[in-house]
């Protein structure tokens, strides 16, 4: 049988085993059907018959070596991208990036490289850099956060209680400016630049909110700020924050 589209279509009936050595005899003329009709089709197996040894190596030989894509890890994390809605950005650049982040966090550099390896996409680094400042211009962390709140509300899921983290990231840098500036260090970094980069996520870990201070700024002084922005944007008139270590706030208009 061969299925074609959403139907089978009959090939061929090679006959009816009444004991196991039937079966082996018609195993093996299914076989040699299945080699013959590929080699028709000009379809070549690493276990065709039509080779011994020696002419398979010599075959094998002839054959140039061009890439090994890696098209399946790529598809699996393209998968979520469009099923959480994020395609609604229309920046394919921008999608190769994130998913590339997910899978080899590297420098720009790198990532352009690993893009062109295993995923035979070229961009230059220049591309790769405009589409980062695109993603500034256009306000997509404004849009992301938008898509990632309309796809919990899809799965039915009530915002009354969400999870607040603080990190700090530091540069391989030794001078300040107005926002990367040298303090406590999660890192033990402190005599290297760095920003506070806060997180609130659903009770599922499911990430609604990310914002980035100045690396001097106090955590205690970045979860208020941060709810009161959840819950204007969201019209939120009741809702329960949790900290680590576990604290809870409660916020009721």
């Amino acid at each position: 049988m061969e299925k074609a589209g959403r139907r089978n279509r009959f090939i061929k009936h090679l006959g009816m085993a009444r004991n196991s050595l039937e079966e082996n005899q018609l195993t093996e003329i299914g076989q040699q059907f299945l080699d013959s009709e590929r080699i028709k089709s000009g379809k070549l197996s690493l276990f065709d018959s039509r080779y011994d040894k020696n002419s398979w190596e010599e075959f094998l030989s002839k054959l140039e070596f061009i890439s090994a894509l890696d098209t399946s890890t790529f598809g699996f994390f393209n998968y979520f991208y469009k099923l959480i809605g994020l395609s609604e950005l229309k920046d394919y650049c921008f999608c190769d990036l994130v998913i590339a982040r997910i899978i080899w966090p590297v420098s720009k550099s790198k990532t352009r490289d690993l893009l062109q390896s295993n995923l035979n996409k070229n961009y230059s680094l220049t591309t790769l850099y405009r589409t980062m400042q695109t993603s500034v211009l256009k306000d997509y962390q404004g849009k992301i956060e938008s898509i990632l709140w309309d796809f919990l509300q899809k799965q039915g899921e009530t915002i009354s209680v969400l999870f607040f983290d603080v990190t700090t990231l530091y540069f391989e840098a030794f001078e300040e400016d107005d926002f990367r500036k040298c303090d406590f260090s999660k890192d033990h970094k402190s005599n290297q630049p760095q920003v506070t980069v806060t997180l609130t996520v659903a009770p599922t870990g499911f990430p609604l909110h990310l914002r980035s201070f100045s690396g001097n700024k106090f955590e205690g002084r970045t979860i208020i700020p941060c709810i009161l922005n959840i819950r204007e944007k969201h019209k939120l008139d009741n809702l329960i924050v949790g900290t680590e270590p576990l604290f809870l706030y409660q916020l009721v208009v």
